[in-house]
């Protein structure tokens, strides 16, 4: 095959083979190609692709059997991967254009698997691109940006290949043309989606001069075609007037039209620019014509491939896997030496071998563009790279996803069961632990008691206005998260452990969210039986050092705290209302298999013998039908402990057949229907839940006129019972407020849960307060939360003064080291540790000081008019405290005496012992030279020593002394 004359004729022959309906050629722009996988999604012809966006239209409509000949975006990601080894990197933020978010998805999944993450990905025209990128995690950046954005600025569709690419370069400059932008002091990757490269004279506008962001461009290596170009300017300046696409390409690229067009071959020239597509054109022709002069040699694959069928299509791509073509000289003399082969890439995509992707680098250096080829990558089932580095490679900048990041795939992955109220990122959360669902696939929400969360949530949300005036919070955020437990303890403790000792993400209003170990205030629990018990547990064993709130009737283990009346005080109002009614005799009757119920009869158990109340019996009904309740006959009372699965009530029936029941508000309500069937006439006394019997027996309310309840007082705020009267979906958009909703209307209200459904709601569902209740565990526990936010508020404030007072009780340094600067070799110096001091141990010296001067240093000071202890203080330190030399007070050196000469005549040079001796001594001299020699030096001492004390400048303690 001689296609060195690239003749248009010739290249359609090589082209269309004598089997042209078993294989097609993609069209060159993603539209058209789109509509071609969409005309043959059912088929399994193989599809040719010579360039990037056909490719990519192609993979985006699934379609089997694709032949790249151009490098695809997964070349291009693969190419990628390679760099970001190479910048020991492993993180970016992906700015996009919004056009192919099909396509963004593909990229990142594709990062992922080669273990680079994505910190987030924002539009190309976000209005606050800047601030987004500068403060992301990422030090890397990458656009996938295409020419799509700039069609409608060419009034047609893109034809010329150097139009495209001064799109492609038009979007990726004005970018990097704002300040905000090319200051950052970051690194910028281009991956080309659509195969388009910067032309040499683009790249001189790239970077501002007073740039400091780095880019880098990912771009394919074009071969220089000069026959091509020579033959191609031939053609069209023969025929522009003959053909409507040469037409065309004459209107647009020389501005003139068919009649006047008198363009010279030099001009032609300087504004031709080839097509990044000529090359993939010239392997795609060679490997069909390779592909197709194998079958056509073979009579048996030529009848198979007659008609387009999957055995037809099997064989061409196991010959283009065996294709091994080599240009030789009857080919383009720009291909000689080259090889052509086939190999399947990411996606089984089959992808040509031999394609190169070179890596530019752009930086500013003193003011001065600099462009570097950092790699080349050419294809291959083994790759071919070639690196080479013009900077240190500290100088690149680095991108490592940090601990405890959603993005970075190091967390946990926990979907369904956590909800966040205003989902971001918080520096702290407030966890509560709530049983939204319940069973073995936890989605029954049968037990959810919705006050509870709604309370949690509302007191969270209202407490700033609350108490407006202590400026509660200021500057302080945390997030509020919600845990389902689905009434398990398991779970329930797998969440804390969890939130405590490891991290763990999910995904939430299309943001990750990931909370770290060590990020929770406390821990707000709404749990109930083996739940709330086996969170009891993990508490008390000082594991976490978080504060857990709880609404249950005893908080005596350790790190726990509730609001709620305990047990034993109900149990106390109780006794005293039984023993007022002088009911004394009675009988019990209690869940063994329940924890709460078991404390609450441990406490009545004690407390009723100590104040005359008797127990008869004690019987268990846990799980007992109620037209099967035992109904004693020993005692006038019997109490009934019951808990079940929510809080404990007691009823006590009265009338010479009296009973105390503690128990559900259902198991109550059951528990009165059947005794409508005794004769007795009995009063009951309700306690905890069971307050709320009248909710699941409307009819028979008539019979129970009289019940007495025992409650803790009610503390639910007025406007709780507002909000949650008038509270929608609308207005409380929480995923576990929908989901109850949901159930409770039996609509949907997502379109994930249609299909549960059948119909939506409309969005204006309430909740029905008057099936709640009295809620007075909601009212406890919005006053534990209160009671925990003020202690938060309180610690938060008063940071600064714990701070400064743990501060003083720190122990100052007090350590002091000695040096000595010493020569250690030829011309190097260092200081040496020759001792220390600290107030504990003194002074401590390793080695004497040498001085380096002419003997030893000696500076002593010679009394008494030294002016250091003439300064000093003589009480504490006098002047005979401190050693006097030898010569000083001149001792005899021949023998080494301490016994001073006493010189024959009077001299000047004196020592004394202390400044009373001086004194003395200069008054007798005063006194001998007024009276003569005459007078005895006894009398003169005598007579000195008067003086002194009359003198009144003489201190009187010193007289003392001696």
């Amino acid at each position: 095959m001689n296609m060195r004359t690239y003749e248009t004729n010739d290249i359609y022959t090589v082209c269309l083979l004598k089997e042209e309906k078993s294989r097609l050629v993609a069209p060159k722009d993603y539209t058209s190609s789109t509509s071609l996988g969409k005309m043959l999604t059912s088929s399994e012809l193989p599809v040719a692709a010579y360039s990037s966006k056909a490719a990519t239209a192609l993979i985006e409509m699934g379609m089997q059997n694709i032949i790249a000949t151009t490098p695809t975006v997964e070349v291009y990601v693969e190419v990628l991967v390679r760099l970001m080894s190479l910048l020991y990197s492993n993180l970016v933020t992906v700015v996009q254009d919004g056009f192919n978010k099909e396509l963004v998805e593909r990229v990142t999944k594709q990062l992922n698997e080669a273990g680079i993450f994505v910190a987030e990905v924002v539009d190309v025209d976000h209005p606050r691109l800047a601030h987004v990128l500068r403060n992301t995690d990422s030090n890397i950046i990458l656009s996938l940006l295409s020419t799509k954005e700039y069609y409608s600025c060419t009034k047609g569709t893109v034809t010329s290949a150097a139009l495209a690419s001064r799109l492609f370069a038009l979007q990726f400059i004005r970018v990097l043309s704002h300040p905000s932008v090319y200051k950052m002091d970051k690194l910028w990757i281009s991956l080309p989606t659509d195969g388009w490269a910067l032309y040499d004279d683009q790249r001189s506008n790239l970077l501002n001069p007073e740039a400091h962001i780095q880019v880098i461009t990912l771009q394919p290596q074009l071969m220089e075609l000069p026959d091509f170009r020579d033959y191609f300017l031939r053609v069209l300046r023969n025929n522009y007037q003959k053909f409507q696409l040469f037409t065309s390409y004459v209107q647009q690229v020389y501005n003139c039209s068919d009649t006047n067009c008198d363009v010279d071959k030099q001009h032609m020239q300087q504004q031709y620019r080839p097509s990044m597509s000529i090359e993939a054109a010239i392997r795609m022709t060679y490997a069909f014509a390779a592909v197709g002069h194998k079958i056509a040699s073979d009579s048996e694959s030529e009848e198979m491939c007659i008609h387009p069928t999957p055995e037809c299509t099997a064989l061409i791509i196991r010959e283009l896997l065996a294709l091994d073509y080599e240009f030789g000289t009857g080919d383009p003399p720009e291909f000689a030496g080259e090889r052509l082969s086939f190999y399947r890439g990411y996606g089984n995509v089959l992808l040509a071998s031999g394609m190169t992707v070179k890596v530019v680098e752009f930086f500013n250096s003193n003011g001065e563009l600099t462009v570097h080829q950092m790699m080349t990558y050419t294809t291959g089932h083994q790759p071919t790279i070639i690196s080479s580095a013009v900077r240190a490679k500290n100088q690149h900048k680095r991108s490592v996803c940090s601990p405890y990041r959603s993005f970075c795939g190091q967390c946990q992955n926990a979907q369904w069961q956590y909800f966040l109220s205003i989902p971001r990122h918080y520096p702290m959360y407030l966890v509560g632990l709530f049983d939204f669902h319940s069973g073995p696939s936890c989605q029954s929400t049968a037990t959810t008691d919705i006050s509870l969360p709604m309370a949690f949530i509302h007191t969270v949300s209202t407490i700033k206005q609350r108490f407006a005036d202590m400026l509660l919070l200021k500057n302080f955020d945390f997030g509020v998260l919600f845990v389902d437990s689905c009434s398990s303890a398991k779970r329930a403790i797998e969440a804390v452990v969890m939130t405590e000792t490891q991290c763990f993400s999910f995904t939430q209003a299309d943001r990750n969210i990931t909370i770290v170990p060590g990020s929770a205030l406390g821990y707000v629990s709404a749990l109930h039986g083996n739940s709330q018990e086996a969170l009891k547990g993990y508490f008390s064993s000082g594991d976490s050092a978080a504060a857990l709130l709880t609404i249950a009737l005893d908080s005596a283990s350790r790190h726990e705290y509730s609001a709620v009346p305990t047990a034993r005080n109900q149990v106390l109002a109780l006794l005293k209302f039984l023993s007022r009614m002088r009911w004394q005799f009675v009988t019990v009757a209690l869940s063994e298999e329940d924890a709460e119920s078991l404390v609450a009869f441990r406490h009545f158990e004690r407390l009723a013998l100590e104040r005359g109340i008797c127990l008869a019996e004690v019987l268990n009904i846990r799980g007992v039908r109620a037209d099967n309740l035992p109904i004693s006959t020993t005692t006038n009372v019997t109490i009934v402990i019951f808990v079940g699965d929510s809080s404990p009530f007691c009823c006590v029936c009265v009338d010479r057949s009296d009973i105390q029941v503690f128990a559900t508000a259902r198991e109550a309500s059951a528990y009165l229907s059947l005794t409508l069937r005794s004769p007795l006439k009995v009063v009951h006394v309700m306690m905890g839940d069971a307050h709320d019997w009248y909710l699941h027996d409307t009819e028979n309310r008539k019979h129970f006129q009289g019940i007495v309840s025992i409650q803790p007082k009610d503390v639910l705020h007025e406007d709780f019972r507002e909000w949650a009267r008038t509270t929608t979906p609308l207005t409380l958009p929480e995923s576990w407020f929908w989901s109850y909703m949901e159930d409770r209307w039996q609509c949907a209200l997502t379109q994930k849960s249609k299909l549960t459904y059948g119909k939506m709601c409309t969005g204006d569902e309430q909740v029905d307060l008057n099936n709640l209740g009295r809620m007075t565990k909601a009212g406890y526990l919005s006053r534990g939360v209160e009671r925990f936010l003020l202690i938060v508020d309180s610690v938060y404030k008063d940071g600064r003064r714990m701070i400064m007072r743990q501060i003083e009780k720190t122990s100052v340094e007090d350590d002091i080291d000695i040096y000595e600067f010493l020569r250690i070799g030829n011309d190097q110096y260092t200081y040496r540790t020759i001792g220390n001091w600290s107030m504990n141990g003194g002074l401590h010296l390793h080695v004497l000081y040498h001085s380096f001067f002419n003997g030893p240093v000696e500076s002593t000071c010679k009394p008494p008019m030294c002016k250091c202890f003439i300064d000093g203080d003589f009480f504490q330190q006098p002047l005979d405290s401190f050693l006097l030399k030898a010569e000083d007070i001149d001792t005899d050196r021949s023998t080494g005496s301490y016994v001073k000469k006493q010189p024959a005549f009077e001299t000047e040079k004196v020592a004394y012992r202390s400044v009373d001796d001086r004194a003395v001594h200069v008054h007798n001299r005063r006194v001998r030279l007024a009276d003569g020699d005459g007078v005895h030096d006894g009398q003169r001492g005598v007579r000195a020593r008067k003086h002194l004390r009359r003198h009144p400048a003489f201190p009187h303690s010193l007289h003392q002394q001696h």
